[in-house]
């Protein structure tokens, strides 16, 4: 076989030429993309709110309190602890509240070694629901 000048390019031309692999990449990528919009999404939709009194804390919750946003709420609320025997929340405007506010609720009890160091205020009726489930509502409400 001799190898010229004219079949050189003919073979490089082949295989640039997948139309099989252009069309899986593109497959590919058409389903990344929602993903890719889903994690712009994935930010706390917390918004919170606190104002001291004597030792007393008091934190005010709009939206929804969900891994993201406890976490978040969490990294906030432990910088402003420092002299605090107390802490009031109202959840007035809470839409949504799941376990992983329970948990920063417990831990947070905890920490301040009180049976009354943490309390709930205005709860709405699916977020009620919860702490009732959970037999939360005899030690937060």
């Amino acid at each position: 076989m001799r190898f010229g000048r004219a079949n050189f390019l003919d073979s490089k031309v082949k295989c640039l030429n997948r139309p099989n692999t252009l069309q899986k990449d593109r497959l590919t990528m058409a389903r990344k993309e929602p993903f890719r919009r889903r994690l712009k999404s994935l930010e706390p939709r917390i918004i919170f709110g606190f104002e001291r009194k004597d030792k007393t804390l008091f934190v005010k919750l709009a939206g929804e309190a969900d891994m993201l946003g406890s976490s978040k709420l969490r990294s906030v609320l432990v910088r402003k602890l420092n002299g605090i025997t107390k802490v009031i929340f109202d959840i007035s405007d809470l839409e949504f509240a799941d376990s992983y506010f329970l948990r920063l609720l417990l831990k947070l009890r905890k920490r301040l070694g009180g049976v009354s160091s943490v309390k709930v205020k205005n709860p709405r009726p699916n977020v009620k629901k919860l702490f009732e489930i959970t037999g939360l509502d005899k030690l937060f409400l």
